[in-house]
């Protein structure tokens, strides 16, 4: 298990803070979100989720798991550790990632999403899953949380598509997120389901 700690990046337009840019790989088109059920999960190779506190180190919560159970026991049981850490296993057809970052140091603020896209732009993804789970952020939190997140990765242009997990996130909830960001968006953002 590799450690990835947080570093400032590339604000988006309006943004507050001022930060250093990072290289982030131009976009000929917009963005599409794709809203993916666990079996789909593995059509995307590179996660972002966050994980609460927990009992036991992450390679211990999350042996054997397939990527959706990963991203899901992360928000449900935690890990013992208390930072952003990536777990990468290769698999026959593809490999896997998963950036877990701890979701009691995460604030929302503008700073927390210049860090997650400079460890994101870092690893290079072709595409970015995300997943906000309602088991560590109250359910208007976990909305805002995923609508500023997914909003600051169209603005960076870090890729072209992203997944957005449902987990347990109904449908209609993750359609209305991925509605209002595409709503907000400046450039074209397409919605997949």
């Amino acid at each position: 298990m590799k450690d990835q700690s947080p570093q400032a990046t590339k604000q988006p337009p309006g943004a507050s803070t001022s930060a250093g840019t990072s290289a982030v790989k131009p976009l000929t088109a917009g963005t599409t979100l794709h809203i993916t059920r666990p079996k789909d999960v593995s059509l995307c190779p590179f996660w972002v989720g966050f994980y609460k506190s927990g009992k036991k180190t992450a390679n211990d919560a999350l042996k054997g798991l397939n990527t959706a159970d990963r991203l899901t026991q992360a928000a449900i049981k935690g890990f013992l550790e208390d930072k952003p850490l990536v777990l990468t296993e290769a698999g026959v057809s593809a490999c896997q990632s998963q950036l877990f970052v701890p979701a009691k140091s995460f604030k929302n603020s503008e700073q927390d999403m210049a860090d997650v896209i400079k460890m994101v732009a870092g690893w290079q993804p072709e595409d970015l899953g995300v997943y906000v789970a309602p088991e560590i952020f109250n359910r208007p939190k976990c909305h805002e949380i995923l609508r500023n997140l997914v909003g600051h990765l169209i603005e960076a242009k870090v890729v072209a598509d992203i997944y957005l997990f449902t987990g347990s996130h109904g449908l209609n909830e993750l359609l209305s997120v991925a509605t209002k960001v595409k709503m907000a968006a400046d450039s074209g953002v397409e919605i997949f389901h």
